[in-house]
C-alpha cells in the first residue's frame, strides 16, 4: 500500500510548491509526508491531495487530503468510513492530525506513538429506530426477493440483518449498530450495485437478530453481503464496515464472548484485506486476551459470499 521512494520525493515536491508549506513547523510537514507516503494513488487535487482510501476496497481514489494553516490535517472518505477508522488504517494516530506539539517548556517528551487506546463508542444522535421501522415496512417480498436473487442468499438470511427498502431513494438499506448493538446508521445499496450511507450515519457493525449463540463459532465478516452468505448456510456470523475498521465496536460487543472468534478477509491482488484483517484480528486478541484467527477463502474466490455461493455451503 505505502508509496515507493520515488513517489514519496514527488511528495515532498509538491509540498514544497505549496504557499501553505511556508507557515508551517516542519514538524507538520513531517507528518502530512508520512501520512500521503502511506496511501496509494496519491494525487494533488486543488488545494489539497487525493488517494485511495485505505480503510476500504479502493481502485479509484475517493479519499481527500489536507492541511490547514492551524496545522491540522483532515481526511475525508466520499465513501463513507469514519476518520478515525482512516487515520488508523493509514497506520498514523489520531493525535498526528492534530498540532500536538509540546511546550519548549517540558522538559521530558511524552511519546509520540501510543498504542491500542480503549474503546469506546460515540454517541447515537438520531432516532434511527424509527427509521429503520419504516424501512422494513417498505421491505416488501418482492424487493427482498430481487436482493436475495442478486446476491445468491435467502430471503431470511436478508430479514435477518434488517434489510429494509427505501421508496424515495429506490435503493435497499442495511442498517449498522455499534457495540451496544443500537442503531448508528444504514448503508445504501442500489440496484446498479453502487454503496453510500445515508447522511449522518456512523459506520457499524452488520448484526443478525440471532447472532448471540455461543455454542457456535462466530465468524466477523467483511459487509453486510458476506454475513447474509453466512447466514443462508447456516453460519453465525456478524459484520465489519470494511478492512480493518470497526475495532472500537467490536472490542465492546465482544469483551465477554466465549466462543471462538474468527476474522474472515476478502482475497484482493495485494493482500490489502487479509492485512487489514490481521491487524484487527491481533488488536481484538489484545483487548479480548484470546486468539482471534484470520483466514481466507481460497485464492480464486475473491470474497467469502462468492465461495459459499459457488461451492452450495
Amino acid at each position: 500500500m505505502k508509496s515507493t521512494p520515488s513517489q514519496i520525493e514527488n511528495i515532498i515536491h509538491q509540498l514544497q510548491r505549496k504557499h501553505i508549506a511556508k507557515k508551517l513547523p516542519m514538524t507538520r510537514i513531517n507528518t502530512l509526508t508520512e501520512l500521503l507516503g502511506n496511501l496509494d494513488k496519491v494525487s494533488e487535487s486543488g488545494d489539497g491531495w487525493s488517494s485511495c482510501c485505505p480503510n476500504h476496497p479502493d481502485s479509484d481514489p475517493s479519499l481527500s487530503v489536507d492541511i490547514k494553516l492551524d496545522g491540522r490535517i483532515m481526511v475525508y472518505c466520499h465513501r463513507g468510513c469514519e476518520f478515525e477508522d482512516i487515520v488508523r488504517s493509514a497506520g498514523m494516530l489520531i493525535s498526528d492530525m492534530f498540532d500536538t506539539a509540546p511546550s519548549t517548556r517540558s522538559a521530558v517528551l511524552p511519546p509520540r506513538r501510543i498504542k491500542d487506546l480503549a474503546p469506546r463508542i460515540k454517541p447515537v444522535t438520531r432516532c434511527w429506530d424509527v427509521m429503520q421501522e419504516q424501512f422494513q415496512n417498505q421491505a416488501d417480498a418482492q424487493s427482498l426477493g430481487q436482493l436475495a436473487e442478486q446476491l445468491s442468499v435467502t430471503v431470511e438470511s436478508l430479514r435477518s440483518i434488517g434489510v429494509g427498502w427505501c421508496h424515495r431513494q429506490n435503493c435497499w438499506t442495511f442498517p449498522e449498530r455499534n457495540g451496544e448493538q443500537k442503531i448508528c446508521g444504514f448503508m445504501r445499496r442500489y440496484t446498479d450495485g453502487k454503496k453510500l450511507t445515508l447522511q449522518g450515519s456512523q459506520r457499524g457493525l452488520t448484526l443478525p437478530t440471532d447472532w448471540n449463540q455461543p455454542d457456535q463459532r462466530l465468524h466477523i465478516c467483511e459487509g453486510a453481503s458476506d454475513v447474509a452468505a453466512a447466514i443462508s448456510c447456516g453460519w453465525r456470523a456478524i459484520g465489519r464496515p470494511a478492512l480493518g475498521s470497526g475495532f472500537d465496536n467490536l472490542a465492546i460487543l465482544l469483551k465477554d464472548e466465549p466462543a471462538q472468534i474468527v476474522m474472515v478477509a476478502d482475497n484482493d491482488s495485494e493482500g490489502v484485506g487479509r492485512a487489514g484483517a490481521e491487524k484487527l484480528a491481533q488488536r481484538l486478541s489484545n483487548v479480548l486476551q484470546k486468539t482471534v484467527q484470520t483466514k481466507t477463502p481460497p485464492k480464486q474466490y475473491k470474497d467469502l459470499r462468492e465461495y459459499l455461493t459457488e461451492n452450495n455451503q
